[in-house]
């Protein structure tokens, strides 16, 4: 397994080692073989589906209110033409470093470095944000039965931070797991992720039963429409998950087929979940309600449900994040080998050891441990949404720049179309949520179809890759993966 460069780095300048790219050679895998579509469904499933159903929704709904179900729908649209170049790229380049590789096989080492950093945060952090879900949920659960949790044990106090003991204790606990091996790793997050399944299902179904539309036909939009898109940093959180699906692309039979497949099927889960579960909670309960960790029990208890009910959605809730957590960092490992396959990271992250990545498993636990300890659930999530959308704008970004090489080399006048659109994109989002006068909005939107109608316009010259034309054929993939034959 591993790169190679496309010039000796170790004997060129500063600026060769930035721009160096990676030529794909994959002769030498580390990784067995051993995921088929089903598992990666479920380990895609278990990233994504969890602390933002559970919890994230109550946050979101701050900013927009009822008509958070819109944001999740938009966002939800977004994601699906972000998964398409994880899906073009995925079925080509089988690297367990997956957005860190094709990053770096088309914009070279300093943006694939900052792409696996970026990825690194939203793991750790969604990770660290499922931990101090479940201590939440856990206490819930615990006080439902009769049983007195020592306060300690949820949240103590040091130094002015709020420190969770439980949240730390179930990451040590999958850390152990993931030592193990991904058999059995494999093997219980499935059982867990069918069991959250089928609560979330319940959930969306016992929620029905408590619809109040006055929340809907009284504040519908009680911030406006910049509420939508204010919420939209958080909504994005609660789809992280769906492209790590792509970090087992190395352990994964017959990538080239299974691989765009999980991916959408996973996306398309988590668009009909997180919907479901929006449009739920807020026609239950005023927003007040939903402010906290466990919003999701919050709801129904305002609601005075049986408490059977409240017992089934707090243990469901439980078992969504525990499936969420391993998802999480179960994929983190992969980005940490991919890196230091190339040189970026000491060797000791690649080195499998009783075909287990013991050294990268456990930096991933301790990196876990401290974001746990140390921070709260908002700060966390913004964070990873902020890195999580930086990171797949460059995997975008990427998926053209691959699409115009000649011979290997970078279209000069792609890159900066690709740049500039960025940047118009970037600028535009600003003007409109601050108010900006009118017209440099209508500027930043010319400059935008601009540069979509040149670079549509340009002929392919890297016919390596498998092309989708996303837009106009988005569902293209969709229909080619099911033609593939096994090889």
């Amino acid at each position: 397994w591993g790169y190679q460069m496309e010039n000796d780095v170790s004997r060129g300048n500063f600026f060769n080692r930035i721009f160096a790219k990676a030529k794909i050679d994959n002769s030498d895998r580390q990784l067995q073989k051993i995921l088929n579509l089903f598992n990666l469904v479920f380990l895609g499933v278990s990233s994504t589906i969890g602390c933002g159903a559970y919890s994230v929704v109550g946050y979101a709904a701050q900013s927009a209110g009822p008509s958070i179900m819109i944001t999740f729908l938009l966002t939800g649209a977004l994601c699906f033409f972000t998964c398409l170049p994880y899906a073009e790229f995925a079925a080509k380049i089988h690297s367990a470093g997956f957005a860190y590789s094709y990053a770096y096989n088309a914009c070279g080492e300093i943006i694939a470095f900052f792409t696996g950093g970026c990825f690194t945060l939203v793991y750790i952090g969604a990770s660290a944000v499922a931990a101090r879900c479940w201590s939440s949920y856990v206490v819930i659960f615990c006080e439902m039965m009769g049983l007195q949790v020592p306060s300690w044990l949820d949240k103590i106090e040091i130094a002015g931070h709020s420190v969770s003991c439980l949240g730390t204790l179930i990451v040590i606990f999958f850390t152990g797991l993931m030592l193990c091996g991904m058999k059995e790793s494999t093997t219980i997050n499935n059982f867990v992720c069918i069991l959250n399944l089928g609560t979330i299902t319940f959930v969306i179904i016992a929620g029905i039963f408590y619809f109040d539309t006055s929340y809907y036909t009284e504040g519908f939009l009680p911030f406006g429409v910049k509420g939508i898109f204010a919420g939209m940093g958080l909504t994005f959180f609660t789809y992280l998950g769906f492209e790590g699906t792509a970090c087992f692309t190395e352990e994964t039979v017959n990538p080239e087929r299974n691989m765009p497949l999980g991916l959408i099927i996973v996306l398309l889960i988590a668009i009909g979940v997180n919907g479901g579960v929006a449009i739920v909670m807020t026609a239950m309960a005023p927003l007040s309600e939903m402010n906290v960790n466990e919003s999701l029990s919050a709801v129904f208890a305002y609601n005075d449900a049986p408490m059977l009910i409240q017992n089934i959605i707090a243990l469901g809730s439980i078992l969504g994040l525990t499936a969420s957590l391993s998802g999480n960092l179960i994929c983190q490992p992969r980005v940490f080998y991919g890196m230091s396959c190339d040189g970026l990271l000491p060797k000791l992250f690649h080195e499998v050891k009783h075909e287990v990545l013991q050294f990268s498993v456990i930096s991933t636990g301790v990196l876990c441990i401290l974001v746990t300890m140390f921070f709260e659930v908002d700060f966390i999530g913004n964070a990873c949404s902020l890195a999580g959308l930086l990171a797949s704008a460059i995997v975008d970004i990427s998926t053209v720049m691959a699409r115009y090489e000649e011979d290997g080399k970078p279209n000069i006048a792609i890159n900066f179309c690709c740049i500039l659109f960025c940047l118009c994109s970037l600028l535009s989002g600003f003007s409109i949520f601050y108010g900006w006068p009118i017209i440099f909005t209508i500027a930043f939107v010319a400059v935008l179809i601009g540069c979509f109608i040149y670079i549509q316009n340009q002929p392919h010259t890297n016919l390596s890759l498998i092309h989708i034309s996303e837009p106009t054929r988005p569902l293209y993939i969709s229909y080619a993966v099911f033609c593939l034959k096994k090889k």
